[in-house]
């Protein structure tokens, strides 16, 4: 006969963990700039989705000649970013710049975005010039204005080469900022810079940005966009890539203005033109959002204060 089994005594309870919180690999910055796009109304677009291609590659044929390829209109590709899972990387490779634009896009007043026509941000993995066209003194596609990177900024009368930092598609009301490892030290100078294409062709009294003779009336009297002969000025222009037409200027003075606000002043104290430029560009942006950001630009940017 055996003995009854020892009492066991009251059960034993054993720690218990928490379910784990479901992981988001995107990173914060994604989220922020997703919420602040949104916010006012404008979508962001990211991949997984189709490469996206400029409206100005329908009938673009790979191989036609220069001419017939300008003819067409220059045909840009964006290949979305993707933003999955980086594992062992305690930071998501792309949280940095995205944080950066998140904040850029929320010191925009809605009222000002909306001026713009802005409907959508694209994310761009790779931004590229898919005709590839030789250099050539002609104008870029009145649809179009695109941002060479910043370490290959063409020289007066050279059409952006294969890589481009943003593209601002007119037609189409979308911004392209790329995401290439060329473009992450300054993404908000290219968000800023492409933000003023739209708003400058959305409030155009003439409906063509490329134009402005009031804008061009400030240039030195022996200037010309575009123009190699007069290449060597430097005054009135923030950088060689400002001298290919006056849609660039304009944005380019704009993108130092809004990025670049200390060594902006700092060549505004030797170069009066830069600052009637500046100045003018406000007092149109006053005009056509009121209360414009001309105050806060002002505010940001101090030697724009009128004395």
């Amino acid at each position: 006969m055996r003995p009854p089994p020892p009492d066991a005594g009251p059960p034993l309870s054993y720690p218990t963990l928490e379910p784990d919180t479901p992981f988001d690999p995107r990173p914060i910055g994604l989220a922020d700039l997703q919420s602040i796009a949104g916010a006012a109304s404008i979508a962001l677009e990211i991949g997984p989705a189709p490469l996206l291609r400029t409206q100005s590659c329908d009938g673009f044929r790979p191989g036609a000649d220069s001419g017939t390829a300008r003819a067409a209109g220059k045909c840009y590709q964006c290949t979305l970013a993707v933003f999955g899972s980086a594992p062992g990387e305690p930071l998501h490779p792309l949280e940095v710049p995205l944080r950066t634009l998140a904040t850029t896009l929320l010191a925009y007043p809605h009222s000002f975005l909306r001026a713009a026509h802005i409907e959508r941000i694209a994310l761009c993995g790779k931004l590229v010039d898919a005709a590839a066209l030789a250099p050539s003194p002609a104008a870029p596609a009145p649809t179009l204005a695109a941002t060479p990177a910043a370490s290959a900024a063409p020289a007066p009368g050279i059409e952006p080469t294969e890589h481009v930092a943003g593209l601002a598609e007119v037609l189409a009301h979308r911004l392209m900022v790329n995401l290439d490892h060329r473009d992450l030290a300054h993404p908000d100078a290219t968000l800023h810079h492409e933000i003023f294409h739209l708003f400058d062709q959305a409030t155009s009294p003439t409906g063509d940005h490329h134009h402005d003779a009031e804008w061009e009336r400030i240039n030195p009297r022996t200037f010309r966009y575009a123009d190699a002969t007069t290449a060597s000025i430097q005054a009135g222009f923030v950088n060689d890539y400002a001298k290919t037409n006056p849609a660039e200027d304009k944005a380019s003075v704009f993108e130092y203005v809004m990025g670049y606000p200390t060594e902006f002043c700092a060549r505004g104290v030797d170069d009066p033109l830069l600052l009637a430029k500046a100045r003018l560009l406000l007092s149109r942006i006053d005009a056509a959002v009121p209360p414009g950001m001309g105050e806060f630009a002002t505010r940001k940017v101090p030697c724009l204060a009128r004395r």
